[in-house]
């Protein structure tokens, strides 16, 4: 019976450590999930702001075109009114 208790607490030393990294395994696996979703959402922000910057540089455009075209009506308006 001597010869059966050491491989029995061996057993025992053995489960104890293979429950321990599952459990490791188990806390890793949990985080590597959350550590997806929230790269997903960002994934998505960047997506959508890519999106936006894309409207703003439009806008801008088109700013910058009626400007052109209100600086030519003023200085219009200003050489009429010198010529007058």
């Amino acid at each position: 019976m001597k010869n059966k208790e050491p491989n029995l607490n061996r057993d025992r030393e053995f489960s104890v450590i293979l429950e321990a990294l599952r459990s490791d395994f188990r806390i890793f696996g949990e985080g590597l999930s959350a550590l997806r979703e929230k790269a997903a959402g960002i994934f998505e922000m960047t997506g959508k702001n890519t999106e936006d910057i894309a409207f703003i540089k439009t806008d801008i455009h088109i700013i910058r075109t009626d400007l052109k075209v209100f600086e030519k009506r003023i200085s219009l308006l200003e050489e009429t009114i010198s010529n007058n």
